[in-house]
Formats: structure tokens, C-alpha cells, sequence
């Protein structure tokens, strides 16, 4: 499928480790294998965390505000420039506050397609509630977009109608870099990776090792992150008593390699949009365990008892109960593993980045 326009430029706020960044990362090097001229645009920080085919241009057109509205116009007035010089171009804002100056910067500007898309719960921004008036300014400006990508079916009840039109459901690609499926003897061990935050809820995670050690004491959990809990959680490791069998592990570039062989992959959060450690987990075929949280992006991926199993949000005791299972039950394990892995068809890089040329089309 060729579009309209050969160009493609993605807003994000940096590149650093994260979900919505692999995304872009695994698409920008899709597309421009595909002969599409694709450009990164960072609004704030000039971070790398992906690698990336030399082919996709990267710019950077601002700095981190620290609520500086000068700095905030000068963004703008950069986005605006490189938005007018590169037209017509697909312009494809990840995240809330992408899509919002991205769609301030090409106000008014003719022949570009903009594209926003809403990576997490759409009730929020920065991880707060909106206020009334800061979702009023946000549905004002979403309203001048082509497009609005949404990540689940749930998140369409935070739009109004106006806006629901325009929204298309567009789930993360599998990269094709991740290594094949682990058939071998599985290591006793649980692993669960992502940003070290509060949402993530990896005391829960903790929680619940705890109590599984006292029928598996032979288990070992490693947590694979890095961010503002990191100490915090690390000194709960400790207060729980549990030192000897957990870990804090820093972000590894060869992480698939280093989790591929484990017995079981964990997801704690209390929210979570697509997420990309749960969806690798699944194609590495690691039996997976998820809590069905706000706005439905892991059972969208986790079919509960055919390729993973769902607890409820903060539910301790369900989650123990499912780890037991799986590591009383070899065949269990085994038959969640190759359903698992399935995800690397329905979900994979060509796929999802088809939908994303067909809308842009």
C-alpha cells in the first residue's frame, strides 16, 4: 500500500526507554524499509534508546519546559516550521501531550494528514485526572485531527461522539527482532519488566511472590526497570523478607535473551494501555499472567486460560493461585506457551503497520 504523501513524522516527547518509544521505533524502521521517508521528532529530551535503521531522520525541536511558556512557544514555533517545510507529510502525534501541541503547531496549515493517538487511559494526562477545563482544551484540539488512534474499544467512552468518528483501534506491533520461542526446560524463575513506577503496582507483584515461595521456595523473581520506585522498591524487598529470591534488575538491551528461558512473566499494573513487555512475553512464548486492568489492553492480548491467565486488579490471592498452576502444571504451562506465541502473526510488524498506511490512506 503506497500513501498520498511519502512522508511520515512522528511527534513523541524523547526517545527513552519506553513503550510508546519501541513503537515508534519498530515502525519507523518498518516504514522506511518500505521506501517512506520517516522522521522522529522530539518535542523535549535528545534520547536514544532504540536502534534505529540510519535511514529515519531524527530532530529535535525543544527542550523539557519545567512549565516555561516561552519555551513552550519556541517548541511550537519549531514543530510549525518543520510542519510547513515538510508538507505535505503524515504527521502521527503519539501520546497526549504530543497530539496537543502537534495539533497547536499545524493549526491552519493546508495538505498535511495529522494523525493523534492516546497510548494510555484517556481519563488522564501525566498520570492525573483532567480537570473539566484542561479535557475541554484537549477535545478542542483533537477535534482538528484526520484521525484519532485509540488503543482499545474501552477508551472510546472518554471522546465525545464528534471525535469517536474519526477513532480507529490500533494495537503495538511484534517487532521481528525478538528471538524465537523458548522450547526447552524452563528456569524457575518469574520476570516482569517495565518503567518502575506506582501504576505498575510491583508491590502486589512482591506481595504475591511471598506467599508463592511458601509452596515454590525454590523460585527466583527478577524485576527488570528503572524509574522513581526503584529504591523505594528495593528496600520492600528487603522489609518483606524475601532478599534472597528477588531482585531489582536494570533494563537490559538483551533482555528478551535474558527472560526467554523463564517459567512464567508477570504484569502487576492497576493501568496499562497496549503493553509491549506483556505482548513480547506472550511471542517469546513465556506463560503469562496479567491483571485485567483499565482500559483493556492486556486482555486484548491475554485470552484468560488459552494463552495466559487475567486476575482482577490488586488481587493478591488470584494471582498465587494462577502462579501455582502454572508451576504444578507442566503441560499447562506448555499449551500457554504455543498458544501464546501466536501474537507474532496476528499482531506482527506488517500487520499493524497496514493499519496504520490504511487510515493515513
Amino acid at each position: 500500500m503506497k500513501l498520498n504523501y511519502n512522508r511520515i513524522i512522528f511527534v513523541t516527547v524523547s526517545m527513552a526507554g519506553g513503550g510508546t518509544e519501541r513503537v515508534i521505533a519498530t515502525l519507523s524502521n518498518y516504514l522506511v524499509g518500505q521506501g517512506y521517508e520517516v522522521t522522529i521528532m522530539q518535542i523535549a529530551e535528545a534520547t536514544m534508546a532504540y536502534e534505529l535503521d540510519e535511514r529515519v531522520k531524527v530532530v529535535r525541536v525543544g527542550q523539557t519546559s519545567g512549565g516555561s511558556v516561552k519555551k513552550r512557544i519556541e517548541r511550537i514555533t519549531n514543530m510549525r516550521r518543520i510542519f510547513k517545510e515538510q508538507k505535505p507529510a503524515n504527521i502521527i502525534a503519539m501520546g497526549t501531550v504530543c497530539s496537543i501541541f502537534a495539533g497547536i503547531a499545524n493549526w491552519g496549515i493546508k495538505g498535511n494528514f495529522l494523525a493523534m493517538s492516546e497510548r494510555n487511559r484517556p481519563d488522564r494526562i501525566n498520570k492525573k485526572p483532567y480537570k473539566w477545563w484542561s479535557r475541554a482544551i484537549r477535545n478542542i484540539i483533537y477535534r482538528t485531527a484526520d484521525a484519532l488512534v485509540l488503543q482499545t474499544e474501552a477508551s472510546k467512552e472518554f471522546f465525545p461522539k464528534g471525535i469517536v468518528k474519526k477513532s480507529h483501534i490500533i494495537g503495538n506491533p511484534v517487532s521481528s527482532n525478538i528471538p524465537i520461542a523458548y522450547d526447552g526446560i524452563r528456569d524457575k524463575r518469574i520476570v516482569s519488566a517495565g518503567r518502575l513506577t506506582d501504576d505498575k503496582n510491583y508491590h502486589l507483584l512482591l506481595d504475591a511472590f511471598k506467599d508463592f515461595l511458601k509452596f515454590h521456595p525454590e523460585y527466583t523473581l527478577e524485576i527488570y526497570g528503572k524509574g522513581e520506585m526503584e529504591e523505594a522498591l528495593k528496600n520492600y524487598i528487603k522489609e518483606i523478607g524475601i532478599e534472597q529470591n528477588a531482585a531489582i534488575v536494570p533494563f537490559a538491551s538483551d533482555l528478551h535473551e535474558k527472560i526467554k528461558k523463564a517459567a512464567m512473566f508477570i504484569s502487576s499494573s492497576d493501568t496499562e494501555g497496549i503493553s509491549n513487555s506483556i505482548m513480547e512475553a506472550l511471542a517469546l512464548g513465556i506463560p503469562v499472567i496479567g491483571t485485567d486492568c483499565p482500559i483493556g489492553g492486556t486482555a486484548m492480548m491475554v485470552e484468560d486460560g488459552i494463552n495466559g491467565f487475567l486476575v482482577p486488579v490488586k488481587d493478591r490471592e488470584a494471582m498465587v493461585s494462577c502462579m501455582r498452576r502454572i508451576a504444578d502444571d507442566d503441560e499447562l504451562a506448555k499449551r500457554l506457551s504455543m498458544q501464546g506465541r501466536k501474537i507474532r502473526e496476528n499482531w506482527s510488524e506488517k500487520v499493524i503497520c497496514d493499519k496504520w498506511l490504511e487510515i493515513m490512506n
